[in-house]
């Protein structure tokens, strides 16, 4: 579903998601309810696409129709347009909601997806409905106001006994019949006169009087504690220091190495002596260079290049009387009479797929099991390039179940392998159980490098 026209801008703050995997999903959903209520229930969910809010910077969501028309919020519409929208709009969710409830009596394994469709059908407010040439479409789909919005009163301190009072006469006022119960209430929750209010007491002077000379105390230990460091790390005190103080101090910069050895003599004798052994190894490496003949060995060479592995045997043993790509092949492989669907979806949002056989240069060529299987088939589906997949970009797979066809297992294992030229590039393995739900399995980039080129006998020989 390609949408194009922008309904409005919403913040993600102050918004809870129902269920974070309904953005993930949109494209499956509605292609789901496209194909098996119509297209007006898939154009009831407005696409979500995540922006930078303008003006302030702040994350957020674009919502997108696929509707063409004049767009408007239903506060904006008069009393019949809006009663109106909101029939056909409570008529979509119905019918939304009992396909739900048909897809969790189908089995376990069609219940994420119904769970999926009812939390889709959750709106925060009412002005999640729009116009859109008359048709409704709904935006903020799948989110609730979050629960934290609103003014958190006595969150941000204790509440003091005259706040209390105040807060029993307010709740007392509320309560009263009339002004005389409102006052009699007031003048009995407020104190007696000349009574001292002991909830009120606050930390006096005197019992604070204590913590600024243990404030001090640990200033001054961890003063004492960084001039050790300092003097024992030489970063603090010289030789000229006077006597008295070197001794009371309990370390101080020791005696440069120098005035031991003012001239370096041991250390420039450990240099010439390594330069004299390096010169003599220099020198005996050069000897046995010029003196080898044939009886030296030489190591023995390795090939070059390592061969990329080639298609599965088993895989090879499917694809007999299937019609090969001379570049590109990507083929799924299962087992089981459940149907598979492999989809490739292009650089631009395009897919190859079972209702669309052709797309960015390729070809589905094999789509076995549609009908079902038998416990002993052995299914591929296969898709080729005869010609470098185009446009560039990235290259997704995805494998969906469409129909289990008595499949009794709760899991059906795939695997997935994309080569080139007969060699493998990537190769997957997996499960699937939910129906109808894209399972993303593994990318890749156009342009490849080239294949890597078999070495030869006498690249590989000593």
């Amino acid at each position: 579903m390609s949408a194009t026209l922008k309904l409005t801008e919403t913040p993600r703050q102050g918004f809870d998601p129902v269920n974070p995997k309904l953005a993930q999903q949109y494209e499956q959903i509605v292609d789901l309810l496209a194909r098996r209520l119509g297209p007006s229930h898939a154009q009831l969910f407005a696409e979500p696409v995540p922006v930078a809010l303008a003006g302030t910077g702040r994350p957020g969501f674009a919502w997108l129709s696929a509707r063409e028309g004049e767009a408007r919020p239903v506060a904006d519409l008069g009393p019949e347009e809006a009663e109106a929208l909101h029939r056909e709009a409570a008529r979509l969710k119905a019918e939304i909601g009992v396909f739900a409830d048909g897809l969790t009596r189908e089995g376990e394994a069609s219940r994420d997806l119904a769970r999926l469709l009812r939390d889709a059908l959750v709106v925060p407010d009412e002005g999640s409905l729009w116009s859109v040439d008359g048709q409704p479409v709904l935006i903020a789909w799948g989110f609730r106001r979050s629960s934290t919005d609103g003014p958190a009163i006595a969150r941000t301190g204790a509440i003091t006994a005259t706040a209390a009072v105040g807060l029993n006469a307010a709740a007392a006022a509320e309560e009263a019949p009339d002004l005389q119960a409102t006052t009699a209430a007031a003048q009995a929750a407020a104190p007696a006169p000349g009574a001292m209010p002991t909830a009120r007491a606050e930390p006096s002077a005197a019992s604070r009087a204590w913590l600024a000379p243990v404030m001090w105390l640990v200033f001054v230990l961890l003063c004492g504690i960084l001039g050790n460091r300092l003097l024992q790390a030489c970063a603090l005190g010289t030789e000229g220091w006077p006597d008295w103080i070197r001794q009371v101090l309990p370390d101080h910069c020791p005696a440069p190495s120098l005035a031991l050895d003012p001239d370096g003599t041991a250390v420039l004798a450990a240099i010439r002596a390594t330069d004299d052994a390096v010169r003599a190894a220099e020198l005996a490496l050069t000897r046995r260079a010029l003196t080898c003949d044939a009886a030296c060995p030489v190591p023995p060479r390795r090939a070059a290049i390592e061969p990329a592995p080639a298609i599965p045997a088993e895989v090879e043993r499917r694809l007999t009387g299937i019609e090969r790509g001379r570049n590109v092949e990507l083929t799924l492989a299962w087992e089981g009479p459940a149907d598979l669907d492999l989809q490739v979806v292009c650089p631009d949002r395009s897919r190859i797929r079972f209702d669309r056989r052709a797309g960015c240069s390729g070809r589905l060529v094999a789509d076995q099991n549609q009908g079902g299987g038998s416990t002993a088939s052995r299914p591929v589906e296969h898709v080729i390039w005869d010609d470098a997949p185009a446009p560039a970009g990235r290259y997704g797979v995805e494998v969906s179940l469409y129909s289990r066809h008595g499949e009794a297992r709760p899991e059906v294992p795939f695997q997935v392998v994309l080569s080139r030229q007969g060699q493998v590039i990537e190769q997957r393995a997996g499960r699937i159980s939910a129906e109808r739900i894209g399972q993303g399995v593994l990318t890749f980039e156009m342009p490849m490098p080239p294949p890597a080129a078999t070495p030869s006998p006498s690249a590989a020989a000593p």
